[in-house]
């Protein structure tokens, strides 16, 4: 059986986007108008999703799956 690699969801792509610019929690929910919190749980949802351990792993994808704008 083939193991399809996980996808981000559209929230999470505005999120890795972000933390790819380098943007804190409490700027990227200021940004996107949602409570830090929801942040949070976000990068907790994509560092479980892809086994990741830091933001810079994210940051990486973001650049890699080309949704930086």
């Amino acid at each position: 059986m083939l193991k399809t690699e996980p996808k981000l969801t559209n929230m999470q792509q505005k999120i890795a986007c972000l933390i790819a610019k380098g943007y804190t929690n409490y700027q990227i929910a200021s940004a996107l108008k949602i409570a830090e919190g929801t942040v949070n749980a976000h990068i907790h949802n994509i560092f479980n999703k892809f086994r990741f351990h830091n933001r810079a792993q994210i940051a990486v994808l973001a650049y890699e799956k080309q949704i930086i704008d």
